[in-house]
């Protein structure tokens, strides 16, 4: 290693430097990155490559084809590491400000590591390589699972960052709390009763006559597209559910015939969708409204009452919502149908759902798609959510040994750890009156909340923005004070206005996590571009941090006074 890379990984990677001093061992040879075509890279914002090889040209021409790419070396190889810093391209790579090296010194905590990564690259759109010498099984396991890790921190950076998106949901369904009944009281009220979860995958249509003959054997829960394909089929479950807060959500009950079945929501759902609902509506506790949603029941003294816990965080569909569901009120067994997670017959969805284009990979992590055996052995093309989602409901059918846990889809990947059948072998007692005994049940489970509470609270919370709105410009004209002068911004004064804002409920409730993910992401973009940037420098970076930090806040601010608002005068004239 000559004296200038020495400098540069001294400079950036300290704790890198002192490990290659402390650890002995000799320089290993390098693989070779076999790369796809630069058009085929042009989709992603993010690439992995495990294994320090050749850093090679057409990496630099991608990686600077657009500001907002980012090149991330994962190694595990203290002697690949070493043969690494002899070449020549090493110390272009050590100085680039978007290109960096994660070692991981542990290959035992492999899985800890790749969450680090996940969480500090929250990225929709990535790709993950190798060195030719690291292909092979363990690369593939390796590699979904990152793409597991991105998919769920993306998801999480994305709820944060546009939470004012959500909440704007949130504000228009606390008013529907006092025509809600409380679908978390009826924990346990129906012990040993069966469950039948519908899902929407191509296999239901086989399934519709077998499942017509249940309606007094078994609970028949269905949420979100499988609503669209039951109401098709002219077959009514028991309970159905919505909580997509995006608008194809209204699309899917847009054309059903079941508004009069109880609707089991939570508080993130596309408001419109209670427009077709005529019958009984259950606010379900469920935490996916985030912060807003704790402050409102909080608020409204609504009581805890968890659910049987036990799905992890890949676990991001209505179908596993309605599987927690049947659980906490005590169903058993609980039998999946139609929960493909697979492109069974080429095709997604069941019929009448949607159009059933086939398989379609995208750049999107959660959707690329792999080919994996299904319940028969055969290959089958699947995607990333869907594995993680099979995975997820098996981890929690494991959770719950007393609980039976059944598939009865007749095609898809199946889940590990549950027995295949099918639905005709699967024996269920006749249970007269089911349908009236789960509306009595409802009847005794108000939510007990006024149309008064919801607006008070709401009201409050305005007053709070009017406060934040206030902190918000003050910190702005320090700002302004400040912009010429070349010390520190961050000065007393603005330490003094974030910790005002901190104190209010508008932060609270609402504001707490978009600030950290605006912190997050503004400091990926005024990171410095060289370790050896000078102090001044450095404060005007950070001078431009704090400006578009405040004003993405005044926006906000502006957002929520404004939604609150309208919610205002469209519940009062």
């Amino acid at each position: 290693m000559d004296e200038q890379t020495e400098e540069l990984l001294e400079g950036r990677y300290p704790n890198l430097a002192f490990m290659l001093r402390l650890m002995e061992g000799k320089s290993k040879e390098t693989g070779k990155i076999t790369l796809p075509s630069l058009n085929d890279l042009e989709e992603f914002d993010l690439i992995y490559v495990y294994g320090l090889g050749e850093y090679d040209s057409l990496l630099s021409q991608w990686l600077n084809g657009k500001a907002n790419r980012d090149l991330v070396f994962l190694e595990d190889d203290i002697g690949a590491l070493r043969a690494f810093l002899l070449q020549d391209s090493a110390n272009e790579v050590l100085s680039h400000p978007r290109i960096e090296i994660r070692f991981n010194p542990e290959p035992d905590r492999q899985s800890d590591f790749l969450a680090e990564c996940a969480a500090e690259y929250p990225i929709e759109k990535v790709e993950v390589l190798a060195t030719d010498s690291r292909m092979g099984g363990q690369f593939d396991q390796m590699r979904l699972e990152l793409l597991r890790l991105t998919t769920v921190q993306h998801a999480l950076f994305i709820e944060s960052t546009h939470y004012h998106q959500i909440f704007k949901n949130l504000v228009a369904n606390f008013h529907q709390f006092p025509r809600s009944f409380f679908a978390n009281q009826l924990k346990g009220q129906f012990q040993g009763v069966p469950a039948v979860i519908c899902g929407a995958g191509p296999s239901l249509n086989r399934e519709i006559e077998e499942l017509r003959k249940l309606e007094d054997r078994a609970l028949i829960i269905a949420g979100g597209s499988a609503v669209t394909a039951l109401s098709r089929a002219k077959l009514r479950p028991h309970l159905e559910m919505a909580m997509d807060p995006n608008p194809e959500e209204y699309e899917r009950f847009q054309n059903t015939s079941s508004g009069d079945i109880p609707l089991i929501y939570n508080t993130r759902l596309f408001p419109e969708v209670f427009e077709m609902r005529t019958g009984p509506l259950g606010y379900l506790q469920s935490g996916t409204g985030g912060s807003g949603e704790r402050w409102m029941e909080e608020k409204l003294n609504i009581p805890v009452i968890p659910q049987e816990e036990g799905f992890d965080l890949e676990a991001l569909s209505v179908t596993t919502a309605a599987i927690q569901y049947a659980v906490t009120l005590g169903c058993n067994p609980i039998i999946l149908v139609g929960i493909d997670l697979a492109f069974t017959d080429q095709k997604a969805y069941a019929e009448g759902v949607t159009e059933n284009e086939g398989t379609v990979s995208t750049s999107a992590i959660s959707e690329q798609c792999l080919i994996r055996p299904d319940i028969y052995g055969k290959p089958v093309e699947t995607q990333v959510k869907w594995i993680m989602e099979s995975e997820s409901i098996g981890k929690y059918a494991k959770a719950y040994p007393n609980t039976t846990f059944l598939n009865a889809t007749s095609g898809g990947i199946g889940f590990p750890g549950i027995r295949n059948c099918r639905l005709d072998e699967i024996s269920m007692e006749k249970r007269e009156g089911l349908r009236d005994r789960l509306l009595d049940a409802i009847a005794k489970v108000s939510l007990n909340v006024k149309s008064e509470d919801v607006t008070g609270a709401l009201d409050e919370l305005k007053d709070s923005f009017d406060q934040a709105a206030q902190f918000i410009k003050e910190a702005q004209d320090e700002l302004e004070r400040i912009k010429n002068i070349p010390s520190n911004p961050e000065t007393g004064k603005m330490i003094l206005f974030q910790m005002e804002l901190e104190s209010l409920e508008a932060y609270k409730c609402c504001l707490r996590e978009q600030c950290d993910a605006l912190d997050f992401a503004l400091s990926k973009k005024y990171r410095p571009i060289h370790y050896t940037i000078s102090e001044e420098k450095k404060n005007k970076l950070k001078y431009l941090f704090l400006k578009e930090k405040w004003s993405s806040l005044r926006s906000l601010a502006t957002y929520y006074l404004k939604l609150l608002e309208e919610s205002f005068y469209a519940k009062f004239g």
